[in-house]
């Protein structure tokens, strides 16, 4: 690194990283896409996550990019404020996109302080499925599979229904119609994972670093799974129905 790029180096930890070592407070590192209206749920696990008492959160997005010449500004910072941070916090929703590279850096660097949350994730062996999750994921596939009809899904789906109650699966069949109706009306296809994603996010699932989700708001209770101090009991109990 030359010596210009080293001066801009220890500016950014002058300025950005401090924010992450203050003593007695809780710091994370959230990744996630910016495009397509993928920040808004990138934004509330932020939100989830800064609610706690004693805690940081910050977006990397947000932090700024030091100027160096030889070196890539962001793979810096990524490496400089994931080094400092308690922990690193990384939300998923598809396979394409910038998330993607740094998906590979705190899998190899970075795997012990790093939860992924991805959504729509359920792990499944030969195509069989044996939990909630991996029912949820099987019903919004056959729903959105243009390859079939409205009467061959409707036949698709009633065979994972009898598959659920064959095996005894914890979920219930209008759980399953509420999932797909929820992701009908958002018009949202199931997000799908290439195998390097798949194998990642099951080395996690392996230490209970990962975190699926299907809506809104099982995201914002994922969050609130990530290790670190709880919410005040105030922000716990409260219920918007309860002042209205």
């Amino acid at each position: 690194m030359s010596v210009a790029d080293r001066k801009q180096a220890i500016d950014f930890l002058r300025t950005e990283v401090p924010a992450f070592e203050v003593s007695g407070r809780t710091t994370y590192l959230v990744l996630g896409s910016y495009r397509d209206g993928f920040e808004q749920n990138l934004r509330l696990v932020q939100s989830e996550l800064n609610k706690r008492t004693d805690t940081f959160a910050a977006v990397v997005g947000d932090l700024r990019d030091p100027e160096f010449n030889e070196r890539s500004a962001f793979a810096i910072k990524l490496h400089l404020t994931a080094t400092y941070a308690d922990w690193v916090v990384g939300v998923y929703e598809k396979e394409s996109g910038g998330e993607s590279p740094e998906l590979g850096v705190i899998y190899s660097l970075y795997f012990k302080k790093t939860h992924v949350l991805p959504r729509d994730y359920a792990w499944m062996t030969d195509g069989k499925v044996s939990s909630p999750n991996e029912v949820r994921r099987a019903a919004l596939q056959i729903f959105f599979n243009d390859d079939l009809n409205d009467e061959e899904k409707a036949s698709e789906l009633e065979g994972l229904y009898r598959l659920v109650k064959d095996h005894d699966i914890d979920i219930t069949r209008e759980e399953i119609e509420e999932t797909i109706r929820q992701r009908e009306q958002s018009d949202e296809s199931p997000a799908s994972y290439s195998w390097v994603h798949l194998s990642f996010f099951r080395d996690f699932e392996r230490t209970d670093h990962c975190h699926p989700w299907f809506t809104t708001e099982e995201l914002r209770d994922q969050a609130n799974t990530v290790p670190g101090p709880r919410l005040p009991q105030w922000e716990a109990d409260w219920e918007p129905d309860d002042v209205l």
